[in-house]
């Protein structure tokens, strides 16, 4: 009976041997395929990034120099029609730097992820390296590797509206990764004048007796003997308010420099190159360095489209609440203490969505509708010219090194601001592509055709030297 039994089993032996001879012959094969591949393209591959098309998220060959006043980074491209003779610091408004002592730069090296984009596919806003086909139809054409960033998947119908991306008519919310990536600098209090005499702080107390006090690059709150209120109602907070320049090149009509402006889609890496009507950008993120200590509450406020965003950071409750115009959005618990120790505190509006992050991790993401303008509003201290508002109670508190970017704002081509629609939707395999450097990036906004799945070599990493 055992013998039987053996040579029942040898046609299932037999079976898994096959398979399994099958599966090496299979892997030896990939392998070899792979090896081949790695020794003529590698499974990687370094490269300058050219041109001034995705600024400032990655920068081709450009000047540099610091600012004469505030030693601001001043970037600017050297591939635009002229180069001005003084450049003007997008951080302070200075505007007698001499280009001529802008150091020539090198473009940035990034990694071509061969690999990545065929294992787990293309995803929006990453950025991809492709083959581009350049050069008129009468002259000779050839290959160009191109970077940009993906917006548009295949089946989609791409539109721009009021400086956002809509997909099948449906706004795309970025994370606040994403946001973080392609914000553009507006104002950094490491950088503040050093050599211009009498220039007000762009920060000032709303209060008559302020309890802010101005460190090398923040500010330092000591609120510890105040009388705690009742409740955790904001009133009596301590307000400092920030009032934004507009730091432009040949502002017409011509300004002073400290005259405060609303913000606009003003790219200064653009210096060389004159463009159509500026258009204002609501959605902004602000950054700082804090190192809290005691029991007390410390609100952070942005103004967009009409309306006050508000984060509050209760420390005697360890509890963090969004609101906006004063009306609750969503509250929650600290994901960790927030005592003693430095933290990187990141709010954001973008997207119609208020987004919270602590040491680059998301606490919160909460979206919200657009605000019927014809209801009231209680009164506030922020408007479009004073977007920003950091206030305390009761703390202990230095907040260093205070930054404040603006969103990417989206247009069509020509540098119309109005609502824009591609001329159909995306074919299977095919890309929508555009460039961070939105007013002067050759994309899929101007042509025909978008980017085939074929043509795209591989996703774009940063590279660290």
């Amino acid at each position: 009976m055992n013998a039987r039994q053996a040579d029942g089993d040898r046609p299932v032996i037999s079976r898994y041997l096959a398979a399994a001879l099958l599966l090496v012959i299979l892997l030896t094969v990939t392998c070899m395929a792979m090896l081949q591949q790695v020794r003529y393209a590698g499974l990687g591959r370094l490269i300058r990034i050219h041109g001034s098309s995705m600024a400032p998220s990655l920068l081709g060959e450009h000047l540099k120099m610091p600012c004469e006043d505030c030693t601001f980074p001043i970037r600017m491209a050297i591939d635009l029609l002229s180069e001005p003779e003084f450049l003007t610091c997008p951080n302070c408004g200075y505007e007698k730097n001499a280009s001529e002592a802008a150091v020539r730069q090198p473009g940035e090296r990034v990694l071509i992820d061969r690999w990545s984009g065929m294992i787990s596919g293309i995803d929006r806003w990453q950025l991809v390296a492709f083959q581009k086909t350049v050069g008129s139809s009468a002259g000779a054409r050839h290959k160009q590797l191109t970077v940009k960033r993906v917006i548009g998947l295949p089946g989609e119908e791409v539109s721009l509206q009021d400086g956002e991306i809509y997909i099948d008519g449906i706004m795309v919310p970025k994370s606040m990764q994403q946001f973080r990536e392609m914000a553009v600098p507006l104002f950094d209090t490491y950088y503040r004048p050093r050599q211009t005499p009498g220039l007000g702080e762009r920060f000032q107390s709303a209060e008559k007796t302020s309890r802010w006090q101005r460190l090398g690059t923040g500010y330092q709150f000591d609120g510890t003997d105040e009388k705690k209120p009742a409740d955790d109602s904001p009133g009596d907070l301590d307000h400092l308010v920030y009032q934004h320049w507009a730091c432009m090149a040949e502002a017409v009509p011509t300004r002073d420099r400290t005259a405060v402006s609303a913000i606009y889609d003003h790219y200064t890496y653009n210096h060389g190159q004159s463009r159509g009507p500026l258009v204002q950008v609501h959605d902004l993120l602000f950054q700082g360095k804090l190192t809290i200590q005691n029991k007390g509450l410390l609100v952070v406020s942005l103004f967009s489209r009409g309306d006050v965003f508000e984060v509050a950071l209760d420390t005697r409750r360890r509890r963090y609440e969004l609101r906006r115009n004063s009306r609750s959005l969503v509250q929650g618990r600290f994901h960790h203490n927030l005592d003693r120790r430095s933290h990187e505190l990141e709010f954001a509006v973008v997207d119609r969505q208020v987004i919270l992050a602590v040491n680059g991790k998301t606490w919160c993401r909460q979206s919200f509708t657009l605000r019927n303008e014809k209801s009231a509003l209680p009164p506030t201290r922020l408007n479009p010219e004073h977007p920003l508002a950091i206030a305390a109670r009761g703390l202990s508190l230095q907040v260093q090194r205070v930054r404040l970017s603006r969103d990417l704002h989206w247009i069509g081509p020509g540098h119309r601001p109005g609502p824009w629609k591609w001329h159909r939707f995306l074919k299977p395999g095919e890309f929508f592509v555009v460039g961070d450097n939105v007013p002067i990036s050759d994309d899929s906004r101007y042509e025909q055709l978008g980017i085939s799945n074929r043509a795209i070599i591989g996703k774009i990493l940063r590279f660290e030297h």
